[in-house]
């Protein structure tokens, strides 16, 4: 048999009901305005058959709730919801979800197992693997996994790695490696090394190792020259130099070239590093950008550099086209310039 629900969290949902109600009998038009619902006093309200029913308690009527549309759209509506449970009635509640797989039900179940989690995440966690394998308990131990890397990046670990295999495990993995890569980035990828090659692993191993860059760029470059597969390491090397822009563009610029083989994910790379160097240092960004030999990615730089240069500082941007020879480095820049000009409308063309 299902727990009850305690006598608060029913008279919550109860009142959320009434105004469900009253919400639903107005005319469509004034239901568009949140004005036009009445206010209503709980305390008005007899509580006591629902109340001696609590067993037996129906959750479609709370769910249709939630769902429902308001002036903020439907999340607001499961928001509120989640809100109005309370503490203690989180594990029944979420006991009266557990066979259902609506959209909004999936939504509010997320919610409270973060919840739960919060106060008790040992229990949170033993629920959640009484569901088979399926996007149900992936969706719930991923919430355990956020909340437990952010107080027990140990435990958290240990609790993962005694997991059994499968997708919900993977998706475990990756959420609480995310959340340590804030904070602990060879915690994330000792966790990402725990997984099976995939694009996600591989994602996960890029966004840590540029995590760990911003703190110590040599380590983690050090570190990521190391991995055998070629297109893995390529993609962490750039987004080292990239992180690492942020603090020392000249520096990354000069790693990116010496470091990562000509292709795509170097003219990607190239693009972004020259971006953050242009709002700090452009015409420092404009020297290195103009040694590029002609190629797409010296184009596509050109294009960002006087794009955001044009915006911040207009007159210089044109002094430095005018120094350049002619060509296509130059044709390219002056067509960058013309394009980020303000455009005249349509009206001023016609006078």
């Amino acid at each position: 048999m299902k727990t009850p629900l305690t006598h608060a969290t029913l008279a919550l949902f109860l009142f959320l009901a009434v105004k469900h109600a009253a919400r639903m009998a107005l005319p469509t038009t004034r239901r568009e305005s949140s004005h036009s619902i009445p206010r209503v006093n709980s305390h008005d309200l007899d509580l006591s058959p629902q109340i001696q029913s609590a067993s037996s308690f129906d959750i479609t009527d709370i769910t249709t709730i939630a769902s429902e549309p308001t002036v903020d759209g439907c999340d607001e509506g499961i928001e509120l919801v989640s809100k109005s449970i309370e503490d203690a009635d989180v594990p029944a509640f979420l006991e009266h979800l557990a066979s259902r797989t609506g959209a909004t039900e999936m939504e509010l179940r997320k919610l409270l197992v973060r919840r739960w989690a919060e106060r008790d995440v040992a229990a949170a966690a033993a629920w959640a693997m009484q569901f088979p394998e399926s996007t149900t308990r992936s969706s719930v131990l991923e919430q355990v996994a956020i909340v437990w890397a952010n107080s027990d990046m140990a435990s958290a670990t240990d609790w993962l790695r005694d997991l059994p295999d499968g997708e919900s495990k993977q998706v475990a993995t990756l959420a609480a490696a995310y959340e340590a890569a804030r904070t602990d980035p060879m915690a994330a990828l000792e966790l990402a090394s725990q997984l099976p090659p995939a694009r996600e692993r591989d994602e996960l191993l890029t966004h840590a190792v540029s995590q760990w860059a911003t703190s110590d760029f040599a380590t983690a470059a050090a570190w990521a020259g190391e991995i055998p597969e070629s297109n893995l390491r390529q993609e962490m090397l750039a987004a080292i130099a990239v992180a690492a822009s942020a603090e020392d563009a000249p520096a990354a610029a000069t790693f990116l070239v010496n470091t990562l083989t000509a292709g795509e994910t170097q003219s990607r790379a190239a693009v972004s590093i020259t971006q953050r160097w242009a709002q700090v240092t452009p015409m420092d960004a404009a020297a290195w950008v103009s040694q590029f030999p002609e190629m797409p990615v010296r184009d596509t730089a050109v294009e960002n550099l006087v794009g955001l240069w044009v915006v911040n500082d207009s007159q210089t941007a044109m002094d430095w086209l005018n120094t350049l020879p002619d060509g296509s480095l130059r044709t390219t820049a002056i067509n960058a310039y013309a394009a980020s000009l303000p455009q005249p409308d349509n009206a001023t063309w016609s006078r």
